[in-house]
């Protein structure tokens, strides 16, 4: 029996099947081809998993969808909906999916997916990985599911990569003690679900581990959260008691005026920032509010206004001056774009850091600064004034991945 069946093709379709596992790709067989299209269904009765990608429909091959039944995993990613009514193989196959992903535009609203054509409500009981990235029809009215009814209680891994579809928490019900990762797009209707059904608590989420809130910019402008509304919807979710991971992805600048609510969450180990720029103070208070940080993404700005004449050699002195707890954990800075003209001023920001917390590891700069930094790293670390510190500091010669 076939494990796999993929599809990646734009206007011609070819099956492979070898190795226990069976490929569609592209070749001379027309997709209007009526014997195709069943020997594809033939295909697929074989099979228990499908991964479609394509930005053509597979609609015109005249499949037997009624025939596919029993796969583990579903993948669909496409421009459009490609088989029209991809959902109803999904709803065929809810007593054994364990993996769904859904990435394309939808004509109709996500209904169909947790109910029948009948109107019962449908259960996933197996499934533990959903990723969402739907393009909803503006028409849709979400879904409000029966309260108390539990249609993914098996979920560990929720990717939702578009506005909220459902009009209610049904997402969320009866897999909180299974709940491992949580991916989403925070906009208004999330907030106001999360909020009105109280779906987080400091205890409700034990094996929540890694929270992720990214900021895209297809919302509607009626969704869009302003930077410290993005930031506190993502502490919000995350129990104390449970969450290490928080990459919370604000737009634009941030000042600590909005990561001032960081304070409150010191439970937080691993803090990205992708799109946030911040200057050496503002890195420096972020440590001090989270003693167990260990990894810190953001832009960096250097220094800062009030530094701008402290050079490379007065760095040891700078850091004498500064009064901040040590913080042991704090291991990695990775900066994702360097903003300021000067790669001096970056450096002496990264030293001053890697100077001040005992087992700062390395800072990983982007590709496009690295070699210049290597170099200019070299000759700081000959001058006299880093004769103490210079055997500790030369890892930071290295760009390291975690």
């Amino acid at each position: 029996m076939a494990n796999k069946v993929s599809i990646r093709s734009n206007e011609n379709y070819e099956m492979k099947y070898y190795n226990n596992e069976a490929f569609f790709g592209g070749t001379d067989i027309s997709s209007e081809d009526k014997c195709f299209g069943a020997l594809a269904s033939r295909f697929y009765q074989l099979a228990n998993r499908i991964s479609y990608t394509s930005d053509e429909p597979f609609a015109p091959m005249e499949l037997q969808l009624d025939l596919i039944h029993g796969l583990v995993s579903l993948e669909c990613e496409s421009e459009i909906d490609a088989f029209n009514n991809i959902v109803l193989v999904a709803r065929q196959s809810a007593q054994t999916l364990q993996k769904l992903t859904l990435a394309y535009q939808l004509q109709a609203g996500i209904s169909d997916l947790v109910q029948s054509s009948l109107g019962n409500y449908v259960e996933y009981p197996c499934l533990s990985t959903l990723f969402l990235d739907l393009q909803l029809c503006p028409r849709s009215v979400p879904l409000a599911v029966d309260n108390g009814t539990v249609l993914f209680p098996s979920l560990r891994n929720l990717a939702i990569g578009c506005d909220y579809p459902f009009g209610d928490d049904v997402l969320f019900r009866g897999n909180a003690a299974t709940l491992e990762f949580l991916r989403v797009m925070p906009g208004r209707d999330f907030c106001d679900v999360v909020r009105k059904y109280k779906v987080f608590t400091p205890t409700s989420h034990p094996r929540l581990q890694k929270v992720e809130g990214l900021r895209l910019s297809r919302f509607k402008e009626s969704q869009i959260l302003s930077t410290e509304a993005h930031l506190q919807c993502m502490l919000s979710i995350a129990p104390k008691a449970a969450v290490r991971v928080i990459p919370a992805i604000p737009a634009g600048e941030v000042t600590l005026l909005a990561l001032d609510i960081l304070k409150d969450h010191p439970f937080i180990q691993v803090l990205h920032l992708a799109d946030t720029q911040l200057m050496l103070w503002e890195v420096i208070h972020i440590v001090k509010w989270l003693p167990i940080l260990s990894d810190l993404v953001s832009k960096s700005t250097g220094l800062g206004a009030y530094s701008e004449d402290v050079t490379l050699g007065m760095i040891p002195d700078y850091v004498r001056g500064i009064e901040v707890p040590l913080r042991e954990r704090f291991r990695c800075w990775r900066i994702g774009e360097v903003y300021n003209d000067s790669l001096e001023e970056t450096l002496a920001c990264i030293l001053v850091v890697a100077m001040m917390f005992p087992n700062f590891s390395y800072a990983n700069l982007p590709n496009s600064v690295l070699h210049k930094y290597m170099r200019l790293m070299e000759e700081t670390l000959g001058l006299g004034e880093y004769v103490d510190a210079a055997p500790r500091l030369r890892h930071l010669l290295f760009d390291k991945t975690v």
